[in-house]
């Protein structure tokens, strides 16, 4: 058996994309939450809208990661995302990057720490 997820990209397309979801994840991702998504040569943050076990006709690739342990939007908050994406003519895609936090968006710096050993040279300079 094999688990899928539709997620909703920002994207000028208004149709979710499949992903597979690897078998680590089962149990984890829920409607709501986000995921980074290979696209083309990038990677997304998406919002997943649904899981289910329909195989697409098509290869799909997996998710690469879960960003959100509980899920950043509930029912009621997707609902209004679709509304607003049908009334604004935009794709829901950029509704829901709007109406999530910022985190997923942030790029990751490097921290750079001193080994005990560091730490002792330090003390020693002092």
């Amino acid at each position: 058996m094999s688990l899928y997820c539709d997620v909703s990209l920002p994207v000028p397309m208004e149709a979710p994309y499949t992903y597979s979801l690897p078998e680590t994840l089962w149990h984890r991702v829920q409607p709501g939450c986000r995921v980074s998504v290979g696209f083309g040569t990038r990677q997304l943050t998406g919002v997943v809208l649904s899981i289910h076990d329909q195989q697409p006709n098509a290869s799909v690739k997996p998710v690469l990661r879960l960003l959100d342990e509980v899920p950043v939007l509930d029912a009621a908050l997707i609902g209004l995302g679709q509304w607003i994406a049908r009334y604004y003519c935009c794709p829901l895609g950029e509704v829901l990057r709007a109406m999530t936090p910022l985190g997923g968006e942030i790029r990751k710096g490097k921290v750079y720490s001193l080994t005990q050993s560091g730490r002792d040279a330090a003390r020693q300079l002092h």
